[in-house]
């Protein structure tokens, strides 16, 4: 039976309280495995309403935020339905996301039994499991990369991975009684003292560039730019709800680091950093770039096949940021606007090309312009007394995050605008003739 058919037999025929109930249920099961995936709002809002339509329904209204789901549905004979959905443990698992999108998409298509539907989401929910190996490489590369991408010396790089494997160990802990908040300012600070005792033992060079390496992978930079993308896009609850949690999280983390390093900064010499040539350290700074961005890609836990794209895309965001700061020194409000604005493009491309959710390429690409060092230093030069400094770091992390929302708002509407235009191409044509 084709899925016509079955729309039409659906809004011919009564339907029980159960059948609406299955409906909103099988939507929301798909909206909870997208947003825990690490879907955006919109995304997750417009799944269930296409779902719930695919089946005939006359209305749906869906509201979403970060830890909560509520759906509503009328059928057309007036059955009608309303729940809501919890929502907790949210992480960027790429790939499942890419699951749930795929499925959101045949159920929209094919329209299968609610049986069918429960299936499939209990494949996806066992292919869930990511093998932790390619976890702890992403840790590393990702410290190690960001500690040389920042300044720091291969030394240092070295050492970034090593304290960046303990960090994949200890963000394995899955402890009741521990809050995020609290593994958060756990994992801080112990990052904290193992990149202290890194440059203590002779391993590493310079305290502030391993900490930021390592900083990187729990800095909730760009869960800050969507939170202002969401308040421009008008979603304003999501929005200031997101931004208030990644607040929170970039503090605790700043302290946890913070107060590490005061505790043993008198113990410790550091070396003056090396001098490298310009095009020596644009080259350095590249290869780090791409050696970050991979190692994010893989906590992130994209498919390996998407790896290289996806180390591709963050090379053209450093480039194009490095650019704009070279033409105008110290105008990163206007680096991070238009490395952004490349950044989504380039993602939208990917995403129409691979059939996969934009987010699965724009997470991993957009790590190279995160402000974890203007973050860091903000806050290490305000528990020093240093004021004055620490604004001035603040000031930069404002605007590299201001610059990433506004490039993402820019491409989305310009990026709906030309889509929009190429359908209506089809409408204009059948008009003619």
């Amino acid at each position: 039976m084709k899925p016509q058919e079955k729309l039409n037999i659906f809004t011919a025929t009564p339907h029980s309280d159960s059948w609406v109930d299955n409906l909103a249920r099988v939507a929301l099961d798909i909206g909870e495995g997208l947003l825990k995936s690490g879907a955006e709002i919109h995304r997750v809002e417009d799944a269930i309403e296409h779902i719930c339509k695919a089946y005939g329904a006359a209305h749906v209204e869906v509201f979403s935020i970060q830890s909560l789901i509520v759906t509503a549905v009328r059928m057309p004979d007036g059955s009608y339905t309303s729940q809501s959905r919890r929502i907790t443990d949210i992480s960027n698992h790429l790939r499942c996301l890419e699951y749930y999108n795929r499925l959101s998409r045949d159920i929209c298509k094919n329209t299968p039994d609610f049986d069918e539907i429960d299936k499939k989401i209990f494949e996806i929910k066992q292919k869930r499991k990511y093998p932790f190996w390619r976890t702890v490489i992403g840790f590393i590369f990702a410290a190690s990369g960001f500690a040389m991408f920042f300044g720091g010396s291969l030394r240092d790089g070295l050492a970034a991975a090593l304290v960046g494997f303990i960090m994949a160990l200890l963000d394995r802990i899955n402890v009741k009684f521990m809050t995020p908040v609290t593994k958060t300012l756990l994992i801080s600070f112990t990052a904290g003292i193992c990149s202290c005792l890194s440059v203590m033992i002779g391993i590493g060079q310079h305290v502030d560039m391993i900490a930021i390496g390592t900083i990187m992978i729990l800095i909730p930079g760009l869960a800050l730019g969507n939170s202002m993308r969401d308040l421009l896009s008008g979603d304003t609850l999501a929005g200031i709800l997101k931004a208030v949690q990644s607040c929170i999280i970039a503090v605790i983390i700043a302290i946890g680091y913070s107060i590490s390093i005061l505790l043993l900064k008198n113990h410790y010499t550091e070396v003056a950093p090396a001098n490298f040539s310009q095009w020596a350290e644009w080259g350095l700074g590249l290869l780090s770039a791409i050696i970050g961005t991979v190692g994010f890609a893989l906590i992130f836990k994209i498919s390996l096949k998407k790896l290289p794209i996806v180390g591709i895309g963050g090379a053209f965001t450093y480039i194009f940021y490095e650019l704009v700061i070279l033409a105008s020194p110290e105008n990163h409000l206007l680096a991070a606007f238009v490395s952004s604005l490349f950044m989504a493009i380039f993602s939208e491309i990917c995403a129409r090309a691979f059939r996969a959710p934009t987010v699965v390429f724009l997470f991993p690409c957009a790590i190279p312009i995160v402000p974890g060092s203007a973050l860091y230093y903000s806050m290490y030069h305000l528990l020093n007394g240093n004021s004055a400094t620490s604004l001035t770091y603040l000031s930069t992390t404002g605007q590299v995050i201001l610059g990433i929302a506004l490039g993402l708002s820019v491409a989305t509407m310009l990026w709906g605008t030309v889509n929009y235009t190429i359908k209506q191409i089809p409408k204009r044509k059948h008009k003619e003739n």
